[in-house]
């Protein structure tokens, strides 16, 4: 019965340094976390800013692996890279001839971050890397020469910026592209995800297997190109001048043409070795599918009639 105070007294200690840590965690250089195999221990978390002038950067090189990186623009008249290490593990960064290198560090630990919630308990378990570890702040006003990025079980974010050439090259991981304007995207993956929101591009080279492309809101000015072995391809409010589609699998197309009744034209087709074709077909969007599913929707309107005009051409910036 001796050790029941000293017992109640460490209990109530380590319940509010647990707080202490969660409620601090931004400024912080420790947290608490759950790791199998090794239960309830204190890691190192550091948070670290380095800034670059505006000028200074070009071009922009990530590698990617076990982790996600966020590129975007920023109102910031500088480039800014925000990094957090765990358990020591931190990105690391450089700029030589005006080239921005980021290299992920791989972040593979089952890592879980305990902190305050509605839970029964009073906590709640969450996934440390719901935000990137590495992010990466672009400048207003600033057009990027060329991005490319490469990696393996990560991920990468890019939105709300212009560049003159995207190359990604990513096996089993994924890119999310939104509110991008750029003259070329090209995206090889294996086992990987694709996902293209609002973005606009004079031409578009997609490549991969088991492979899942999806979006919304996609305008292609010139000939593109999407080849998969395996996967899918659903993408709604497409504006392209032409559509050239092959599939062994089911094609789903939904016209923003109307027929002369005043119905719009809906394609479905199940059959082996489908095809459909529509517009120019010079400048055409081609998808060989070959036993992945296709489902596109045409923006409404013909395919250069657009009832937004919030996107530009990439060739007019």
């Amino acid at each position: 019965m001796k050790l029941k105070k000293p017992l109640i007294i460490g209990g109530i200690l380590s319940v509010a340094g647990v707080a202490l840590m969660c409620a601090t965690f931004n400024e912080s250089n420790f947290n608490i976390s759950w790791e199998k195999g090794k239960g309830l221990e204190t890691v190192s978390v550091r948070k670290n800013q380095q800034n670059f002038a505006k000028n200074d950067i070009k071009n922009v090189d990530l590698n990617v692996k076990n982790q996600q990186v966020t590129l975007k623009q920023g109102d910031t008249d500088s480039w800014q890279v925000k990094t957090t290490s765990w358990g020591g593990k931190q990105s690391s960064v450089n700029v030589k001839d005006g080239t921005l290198h980021v290299t992920a560090k791989d972040n593979t630990q089952d890592n879980m971050v305990m902190m305050f919630g509605d839970s029964d308990t009073g906590f709640s378990f969450s996934n440390y890397d719901e935000e990137s570890d590495t992010t990466i702040v672009v400048p207003r006003d600033v057009k990027i020469s060329q991005i490319n990025v490469t990696g393996k079980d990560g991920g990468v974010i890019m939105d709300d910026f212009k560049a003159d050439q995207i190359k990604v090259q990513m096996q089993d991981g994924g890119a999310r592209i939104r509110n991008i304007q750029s003259k070329s995207l090209n995206m090889n993956s294996s086992d990987g995800r694709m996902y293209v929101e609002n973005s606009t591009f004079d031409k578009m080279q997609v490549t991969g297997r088991d492979m899942g492309v999806s979006g919304s809101g996609l305008k292609l000015n010139q000939a593109s190109s999407i080849n998969l072995r395996d996967g899918h391809v659903a993408i709604d409010k497409v504006q392209v001048p032409g559509y050239n589609l092959h599939a062994k699998s089911e094609i789903t197309f939904e016209s923003g043409a109307k027929d002369k009744d005043g119905n719009y034209i809906n394609l479905d087709k199940d059959d082996e070795n489908n095809t459909v074709k529509r517009g120019n077909q010079q400048q055409a969007l081609t998808i060989n599918a070959n036993y992945s599913t296709i489902a596109l929707s045409e923006h409404a309107g013909l395919p250069d009639d657009s009832d937004d005009d919030d996107s530009d051409d990439a060739s007019d910036y």
